[in-house]
């Protein structure tokens, strides 16, 4: 049987909530990858990906606190591993030009609606009987 590598998938968002969610969407959905790690700054998304195989990084553009941004953290990651493939997250559309400059494959806008429609999915999906029809 000639089974296709899995796609080892580092995430990086500030934001917990965001980070499992995100994790639950792509162990839900997609088919072909697994979630390596979870990480919640640039830093730990550099250190992780130093020391443990990753094909793609799933990261946010703007980590505030931060030792830098995710747009700089494109570059860094490109210099430990040159075949990683990193896809920005944001609410800021505006940035998908600098992180594509920076080398990001794939930027994807992070909104207030994609929020939303994730939480009512996640409550559906649970079968809690949260959501009625009245």
């Amino acid at each position: 049987m000639n089974r296709k590598k899995q796609l080892r998938v580092l995430l990086a968002d500030p934001d917990e909530l965001f980070r499992l969610r995100l994790r639950k969407a792509f162990c839900n959905s997609v088919v072909n990858a697994i979630v390596v790690g979870t990480v919640g700054t640039t830093v730990e998304a550099t250190e992780f990906a130093k020391r443990h195989p990753v094909d793609m990084v799933v990261m946010e553009t703007h980590f505030l606190g931060s030792d830098f941004k995710g747009i700089e953290a494109i570059r860094t990651l490109a210099g430990i591993r040159p075949e990683l493939q990193v896809a920005m997250v944001s609410q800021d559309a505006s940035a998908a030009l600098k992180a594509y400059q920076a080398g990001a494959a794939y930027y994807i806008v992070k909104t207030p609606l994609a929020h939303a429609i994730s939480q009512v999915l996640e409550v559906v999906s649970s079968n809690t009987g949260a959501l009625k029809n009245s």
